[in-house]
């Protein structure tokens, strides 16, 4: 009896080890597939404030747009809003911020060295004057580079954009890991699940995520956001950087000093990005138009692209 219960435990055991080897190994070939894909859909520009990584599509003579990822995220993260926006007849540009991917932290780890960074980028690309688009997390950078490079920047699409202070006193080093680990562990969720993943931003009606989810390029989209959000180190450095320069920051900008008119694209329910962050600019800015989706949470820019692409291209049109 004792032999065959040392037994079935030896056998157990190395099941164990098994399954964990074999997790392990998926991981790292998923992690190697994710870097390939990454170097081999983007180049690294040298400007004059460093190394910036980017993803260029369409032809340049057509209206120059700088796409800005949130947190976490890359370039990759708006490769088919540029896709789309490039289809139209535009050039763009999806950069990498500075700790993420390929541009190195060094480059600019406040909102106003990115922004001085992203001028950098925008005059060695001859993209000038340039139609910004950030999402979340890119809204501190994008907002610095309108108000400290204003010659530069004809327009300013903020989506479900990060636009003042998320928590109080001062930062706190243990939380910033606990944000980094559990945004590794929803992106990993999200993009086996789509479901899960739209949960994790705060879809919480299960009905209305089947909804969303029965659309079969609707779900790859999911997937593809949560992607490009972790399971990568090469993200961990900026996400990490956002976290201290902005969660604990007042980012309050002198937004009366405006030149470039502002579009602010938001979901009524956003429960991670609030809506007041949007009509904070729209309150403020000289030249602000703000359109709330009704129903939409902060996922709205992957789900809900139709609506997305066409206030887009109707702000376009009107410069």
């Amino acid at each position: 009896m004792v032999m065959k219960l040392r037994r079935g435990i030896t056998l157990l055991v190395r099941g164990l080890l098994g399954l964990t080897v074999a997790i392990t190994l998926a991981i790292a070939l998923l992690w190697w597939l994710s870097v390939r894909q990454i170097v081999a859909e983007s180049e690294v520009v040298e400007t004059a404030a460093g190394p910036v990584e980017v993803s260029r599509l369409g032809e340049a003579a057509g209206q120059s747009i700088l796409l800005v990822h949130g947190s976490p995220g890359g370039y990759d993260q708006l490769l088919p809003l540029a896709r789309a926006l490039s289809a139209h007849g535009h050039h763009s540009v999806a950069m990498s911020r500075p700790g993420y991917l390929r541009t190195p932290l060094s480059v600019g780890r406040t909102p106003e060295e990115q922004a001085d960074a992203m001028a950098a980028l925008v005059r060695e690309l001859d993209l000038a004057p340039v139609v910004v688009v950030a999402v979340s997390g890119g809204g501190p950078s994008t907002l610095q580079l309108a108000l400290r490079h204003p010659e530069l920047v004809r327009g300013v699409v903020l989506i479900c954009a990060v636009t003042s202070r998320f928590r109080e006193g001062e930062p706190d080093p243990d939380q910033v890991r606990a944000f980094d680990l559990a945004w590794d562990l929803g992106a990993l969720a999200g993009r086996w699940s789509p479901g899960t993943g739209l949960q994790f931003l705060g879809v919480s009606d299960s009905e209305r995520r089947s909804t969303l989810l029965a659309n079969e390029e609707t779900a790859a989209a999911v997937r593809y956001l949560f992607q490009s959000m972790g399971f990568n180190s090469r993200r961990h450095g900026g996400y990490r950087n956002d976290v201290l320069t902005m969660d604990w920051n007042d980012l309050d900008y002198p937004l009366e000093s405006l030149r470039a008119p502002v579009l602010l694209l938001h979901g009524a329910d956003d429960v991670n990005v609030p809506l007041a962050h949007s009509r904070k600019v729209a309150d403020r800015a000289p030249d602000a138009a703000l359109r709330v989706l009704e129903g939409a949470g902060h996922a709205f820019f992957v789900v809900e692209r139709e609506w997305l692409e066409a206030q887009i291209a109707d702000f376009l049109q009107k410069l």
